[in-house]
């Protein structure tokens, strides 16, 4: 869809670009359009809740191919509030937050919300540094591997069904690391990591084989 005709100029104002009495329905694609503009920039884009951000970000990535599209929202519920943020929406910030490190010098589109811009986050270094990674065909211990999760902080859970959570059961053990949009299975033959899987959290029938 083609929104600024090849006429439209680009005004700066000391370093910043300004657009204003737009229909609400019409700002993700004029968005779009303007992003288009600029190549090997980091751009970031932001909203006034979290389902703008959910709604604009499916709009961006079937419109913005070459952009490394990021959802970066807030909280569900405030930094001093009894109740704690919804695990989805947790992952989707570390999520966003270890894609731009990891590729920071490609096309990011940050899409996120003042509220969410003030949240604290971990470390940057600590989130690197507190890393795991199990590969097929390797040997682990699985107490091992259990241990490790509980000092990650994740919850053991009979099933998994959002991130942060791990089930063990036998030679098989289920985990949803937090950052990722999918669960795994980790099935093991004695210490031998065997195979790992993507599973659905609802129906808990495994997908995709994972290297």
């Amino acid at each position: 869809m083609q929104i600024l005709d090849s006429n439209f100029k680009f005004s700066f104002l000391k370093g910043n670009f300004c657009f204003s009495r737009v229909a609400e329905g019409i700002e993700p694609f004029i968005i779009s359009e303007t992003c288009r503009s600029f190549k090997n920039k980091n751009i970031l884009v932001i909203l006034q809740n979290n389902e703008q951000i959910q709604s604009y970000s499916e709009i961006f990535s079937k419109n913005l191919k070459r952009f490394n599209i990021l959802p970066f929202p807030g909280w569900d519920c405030s930094p001093y509030d009894t109740a704690s943020p919804d695990q989805m929406l947790i992952s989707k910030r570390f999520y966003a937050i270890r894609s731009f490190i990891q590729n920071s010098q490609s096309n990011n589109l940050i899409i996120t919300s003042l509220n969410a811009l003030l949240l604290k986050i971990p470390p940057i270094q600590e989130t690197i540094i507190n890393t795991t990674k199990l590969e097929k065909g390797k040997n682990y211990q699985t107490y091992g591997v259990i241990k490790i999760l509980n000092e990650l902080g994740y919850n053991r859970v009979e099933l998994v069904l959002a991130p942060n959570e791990y089930a063990a059961r036998g030679g098989i053990i289920d985990l949803w690391p937090v950052g990722e949009e999918k669960p795994f299975r980790l099935d093991f033959f004695g210490d031998k990591l065997e195979e790992i899987k993507e599973f659905n959290p609802i129906s808990q029938i495994s997908l995709n084989k994972k290297k």
